[in-house]
Formats: C-alpha cells, structure tokens, sequence
C-alpha cells in the first residue's frame, strides 16, 4: 500500500512539475498585421522567471526583414532598443515602404544571446514607389487634372451657347 502511495506522490510531482512552465522573456508587437509603410509597437521583457537574462544598460536586438533600413544583425534588419531598469522595452517604429508585402518573424537578442522567443508580424500591400500627393500618385492626379479640363471646357461652351 506504502508502494501505490510513494508512486503516486511521484507521479504527481512530475505531473504538477510539468504543468508549471517556467516564465520566459517575451516579445510582442502591435498591431500583428499592418500595411507596407506602417507603424508597428515592438515590446517585450528580457526576464526570466523575474530574472534578467542580460545585464542592466545592455541593449535588446531584434531581428526580423521587417526592419530592413534601421539596423543590422548577421545580414538581417534589426532594431537596436534600450532596456529599462526593470528589464521591458519598447518602440514605435514606421516600416520603410522597400518593406515587401509578407510574413516576418521577430526574434531577439540581448546580452550575447538568443532570448528564445519570437514575435509574428504580417506586411499587407505593395509599397508605394515614386512621387505622390498625399493617398494618390501623379498619374491618379494627372487623370483627375485633365477630367476637370475636359468638364470645364464643356462648360464654358455650354455658357456660350446660352449667351449667343
């Protein structure tokens, strides 16, 4: 009887060992799906079970193609962001339109290593390339341009026939 008991004292400590998952750094980004040339909220913590995995005044990386133009690492874009005494960051950022339309994962580094975490952020749309006037492009403004030649030189014949 001894025996059930002991064994099923065991098993429930590797059960309820198994169940509690140790807390891990974090990173996250905000919104999760945004358009090309978009502004994104990248934050998280370097802590693990409340402890830092990197020291106090090392910087975070972290490296995803979605920042292509702000930072590198190993020949990717990266974001470089200050941690703060209690161990978060956090950034704001507007992705350069060279940002193709796709799906990128964001990991990070601090201290020399790997926070073994990731973030998923979704690029929607084609990058606008060229001049434009604010939402339109030159060739949308040209169109609209000439449509208005066209109707006012219809009106203004439309009021001369009138006057004649």
């Amino acid at each position: 009887m001894r025996r059930i008991f002991a064994l099923s004292g065991m098993i429930l400590v590797v059960v309820l060992a198994a169940a509690a998952p140790a807390s891990a750094a974090t990173i996250a980004v905000s919104p999760t799906s945004v358009q090309t040339s978009g502004t994104v909220t990248a934050s998280g913590d370097v802590l693990v079970n409340g402890t830092r995995t990197c020291a106090v005044g090392d910087d975070v990386t972290l490296i995803s193609n979605a920042f292509v133009g702000f930072s590198e690492f190993a020949g990717e874009g990266a974001l470089v962001l200050p941690v703060d005494s209690t161990g978060h960051f956090t950034t704001t950022v507007a992705l350069k339109p060279s940002v193709a339309a796709g799906t990128y994962t964001i990991t990070g580094r601090c201290g020399g290593g790997n926070l073994a975490v990731s973030a998923t952020l979704t690029v929607t749309g084609l990058p606008r390339t060229g001049a434009s006037f604010g939402p339109l492009s030159v060739a949308q403004v040209v169109a609209i341009c000439l449509a208005l030649v066209v109707l006012g030189a219809g009106l203004l014949r439309t009021g001369r026939r009138r006057v004649t």
